[in-house]
């Protein structure tokens, strides 16, 4: 679908929503990143999964990647709260996670493994000069050590307890909430484009309306 026929189709929709919801939809989507993304490896209790994607929600995060070798990422529909229908959840099952990162720095990010035991770079020093990959691992033994290996460089959350390392839907508030302080508080542009914008505003709009889908179908097989 080209441009022009997007913006149509844009249009159309939007007659189907309150302008309370359209004002909604925009703020969120003005609000919205690619700058940042969260690659979760293996996550396999189903609560974590939903807190974390609550969480990139509400900061503004638009991409979870999901490496599954060996668990398969499932959301807990009560804790998500409909997240689910406003992150986008890229599922690589078929994919190792060599490939994975290999796809990520192809678009021009820097692979950043989080680890309790690597005492490199926080949340209030990492350089945010390039698009940052923010990679989590499993709730017991955190990230494997060839993602470890593969990775750019490691992010740790400080810590003075007993306890080695955090929950990991604690640690993803905890790494993202003080990088997203900082890039928007930066003279950076970390949002969508027009394009990424229109394409994300159309999707939110069918899900917004009852039959969504299916207007949008016969809007287009009118044209």
């Amino acid at each position: 679908m080209n441009t022009l026929a997007q913006k149509a189709l844009c249009e159309y929709l939007c007659r189907f929503v309150t302008e309370r919801r359209l004002q909604r939809i925009e703020h969120v989507l003005n609000n919205r990143t690619h700058f940042i993304q969260l690659v979760l490896e293996n996550i396999f209790q189903e609560h974590n999964a939903s807190a974390i994607l609550r969480t990139c929600d509400a900061f503004g995060i638009q991409n979870i990647h999901a490496i599954e070798t060996k668990n398969q990422l499932k959301f807990n529909a009560d804790i998500a709260l409909g997240s689910e229908q406003w992150v986008s959840v890229h599922s690589h099952l078929e994919k190792s996670t060599a490939a994975v990162f290999q796809e990520l720095r192809e678009q021009g990010y820097t692979i950043v493994a989080t680890s309790p035991h690597h005492n490199a770079y926080t949340p209030f020093n990492i350089p945010l000069n390039t698009k940052i990959a923010l990679v989590m691992g499993t709730e017991k033994q955190g990230l494997e050590t060839e993602s470890l290996n593969l990775a750019d460089c490691c992010l740790y959350l400080p810590m003075v307890g007993f306890a080695e390392s955090f929950n990991v839907s604690v640690s993803a508030a905890l790494a993202l909430q003080p990088i997203m302080h900082r890039l928007r508080n930066s003279q950076q542009h970390i949002g969508l484009t027009e394009h990424e914008k229109l394409k994300l505003k159309i999707e939110w709009l069918i899900k917004s309306i009852r039959n969504g889908k299916s207007l949008a179908n016969a809007f287009l097989n009118n044209k």
